[in-house]
């Protein structure tokens, strides 16, 4: 599998995303697929394994960086629409009565 590969099936899987950070795992049947980011503390894990071995594929920093990247603007997305609907929420309960 070549990088573009790798950052690619990351990318298709639908991520969870909550405000501790964002979490994509998946099992295609071919690879499993564990990619962390924890905001709090920056800690990010990506780890893909094909079912036919029992170590991860080798990961490129370019990759890593580009995957890290991801993650970061997904929660950033994630935070700013979560602040945008508390401050619309807070508007309404004060002008709105």
């Amino acid at each position: 599998m070549t990088q573009e590969e790798i950052i690619e099936l990351v990318r298709d899987i639908h991520p969870e995303i909550d405000d501790e950070g964002v979490d994509i795992v998946y099992d295609n049947g071919e690879y499993d697929v564990d990619v962390r980011f924890t905001s709090w503390d920056c800690l990010f894990t990506a780890e893909i394994y094909s079912k036919y071995g029992e170590v991860p594929l080798e990961m490129t920093s370019k990759t890593m960086t580009n995957l890290f990247d991801y993650v970061v603007d997904l929660h950033t997305e994630y935070m700013r629409d979560l602040k945008s609907m508390i401050d619309t929420r807070d508007y309404l309960d004060i002008y709105e009565r």
